[in-house]
């Protein structure tokens, strides 16, 4: 099976109440380069927590994800 050892996540935010003082927008930009699928999750969970998100949400938002692609590929091992 493939596989790919680096993976770039992207995010950029603005606010609209921006003072003279202040950036117009703000980017996270997140490289990375593991040498499995549970790295690059990992990964991917730290950058969501850059953005800001709450842990709890992300965990849920994974999880929910996985369930989905374990029912449509049938990873589910009995």
């Amino acid at each position: 099976m493939p596989f790919v050892n680096t993976i770039s996540f992207s995010h950029r935010f603005s606010d609209e109440a921006v003072t003279p003082d202040c950036c117009s927008y703000q980017e996270i930009n997140h490289t990375y380069s593991g040498d499995n699928a549970r790295a690059l999750s990992r990964a991917f969970y730290q950058f969501m927590m850059a953005c800001g998100y709450a842990p709890q949400n992300v965990t849920e938002a994974m999880q929910s994800v996985g369930a989905e692609y374990e029912e449509a590929w049938g990873y589910n091992e009995k």
